[in-house]
This record gives structure tokens, sequence and C-alpha cells, in this order.
């Protein structure tokens, strides 16, 4: 822990820490960070004496605590496309959002995700507004969902379903639901992505709840 002894008075004054002020008990070892000098042990408190006017004196108290411990390596098929075939895009961490966070493999409630009369085990619950972006790294073929207004959405609800090629400033509007209202017949997806680093799924309304079903990404090629 370091301190800052500092004197804010006109005369020479001691100036004391005492250790219960900052979280400590007992004998501390104490270390002159100016001076790169260890000042011994000492119980309870430390007093740097006769400072003058404005004078300070900056100390170190305590022993080294124990290492932080090293975080984990994020393994990569987390967070982008690795392999063959199928990846469901709520197996992937997204690099980035705005507004409502997204929730995985249930509608926005927590309810599984029932469309036309079909219950989908994979997909994404939003809230509006809900942008939220995924790292597929140029790797991924196609992008297949099923979209569709949340039917606990209010009477009149309004929203709109929206796939961007890596982000708004781009202007690469991929595929684009025009307005749906909860009676809305669901909508499927199946577009082409042709190199595209990042796919921006975007679901804008007014307090309203929208489901991305079966939101996968197809890589039809080997990985590297």
């Amino acid at each position: 822990t370091a301190v800052l002894l500092l004197n804010k008075g006109r005369k020479e004054a001691d100036i004391t820490v005492q250790w219960d002020k900052i979280g400590l008990s007992g004998a501390q070892p104490v270390r002159d960070l100016w001076a790169r000098k260890d000042l011994g042990e000492f119980k309870d408190s430390f007093t740097a004496h006769d400072l003058g006017q404005h004078e300070h004196r900056i100390i170190k108290v305590g022993r080294p605590g124990l290492p932080l411990p090293t975080p984990a390596t994020m393994p990569l098929e987390k967070y982008t496309v690795t392999r063959k075939g199928a990846t469901y895009l709520s197996d992937l961490y997204y690099i980035w959002k705005a507004g409502n966070a997204p929730v995985y493999d249930t509608t926005y409630g927590g309810d599984p995700i029932r469309l036309a009369g079909q219950t989908f085990k994979k997909g994404i619950g939003c809230k509006s507004k809900c942008a939220v972006m995924f790292k597929v790294n140029g790797r991924a073929d196609r992008f297949r969902a099923i979209v569709a207004m949340d039917k606990s959405s209010k009477e009149n609800a309004k929203g709109r379903f929206r796939v961007y090629n890596e982000d708004f400033f781009a202007n690469q509007v991929l595929w684009d639901s025009r307005e749906m209202t909860k009676d809305s017949p669901a909508k499927e997806i199946d577009i082409e992505l042709n190199d595209v680093q990042c796919l921006m799924l975007v679901f804008n309304g007014k307090d309203v709840l929208g489901n991305w079903a079966d939101a996968h990404v197809i890589n039809e090629a080997e990985s590297d």
C-alpha cells in the first residue's frame, strides 16, 4: 500500500499514518519510495518527523501479496468460426453490442423460442434496440435464421430486423425484414456471405421483443 504523508501546515510537523486507517494491522515493513530505502518494521503506525511546510514523503507499507492469476486463454472457437458446417451464433461471444444485451437460446423473457408452431433450441432473443456483432473472419459462406416478433410484445408493437456486413458505417445491408408486427408471419433468412469479416444483427423498434431463431452461419469448406 502506497501512502502519501503531506504536511499541509505552515510549520514543521510530524505526520502519522495509522495502520487501521489503511486496512492493515500489526507489525508492517515500511519502505521510503523516494529514497529507495527500507526503513524497517513498525507496529500499528508510522510517523514522518519534522516535515517542513508542504513537504511530503511517499512510503510503501506492507508485504507483497500473492501474484494475480493469469487469465486463461479463450478458445478460438468461442468467438469466431473455426470448423466446417454450422456454427450457431449463440455459441459465440459477441465482440460488440449497442442497446440491450441479447439473450442466448431463449426469448428475451427466458421462454423457449417458438415460431410457426415449431420450437427452436438455438437462437437469440432480444429487446429493442439491440445491435450485436459477431466475428466470422471471412470463414462463413451463408447466414440462416428465422425472425419474428415475440408474441409477448404489445398489441400494436412494430419491429424491424436487419443484417449488416460489419457495421452501420459500411452501409452494407445484407438483409432487411422491413416493418413487422406481432401478427406478421415469420420470415426466413438465407443469404450468401462474401468474405464478411464481422456480421451484425440489428433489431429496432419501440420497447418491443424479437427473436432470431436458429441463427447460424455455414462454412462450406474446411477451415485452415
